[in-house]
């Protein structure tokens, strides 16, 4: 049976763009949703700062400067929130992740 040549040739990989959060929350719901997202991602970080440690005997420093700004965008949500939840508003968050190839 012969190859259909089409079917054998790599296409290029092109940009995805997911919606990953659209919606309307109150404050305690946003809350607890970002804060979610953001304690996840540091976990990450940690993690894999703790690995190289491990295995290679030296620190992540990517992932230790990102821990770093995860905590400092944790304080300045949790503010913000804090100060929604007192105005009593309801909060409209949108979260697109685009993701693409790098070679």
């Amino acid at each position: 049976m012969a190859k259909n040549p089409t079917r054998s040739r790599k296409r290029p990989m092109r940009p995805k763009n997911v919606q990953l959060i659209k919606g309307t929350f109150s404050p305690d719901d946003a809350r607890h949703l970002l804060l979610s997202l953001i304690t996840y991602k540091i976990s990450f970080h940690e993690l894999k700062s703790f690995g190289d440690m491990e295995r290679l005997g030296r620190k992540d420093t990517h992932a230790e400067r990102r821990t770093d700004e995860l905590k400092e965008s944790r304080r300045t949500l949790l503010r913000f929130l804090e100060a929604a939840d007192k105005e009593g508003v309801r909060l409209r968050i949108e979260s697109l992740v685009k993701i693409r190839v790098v070679k």
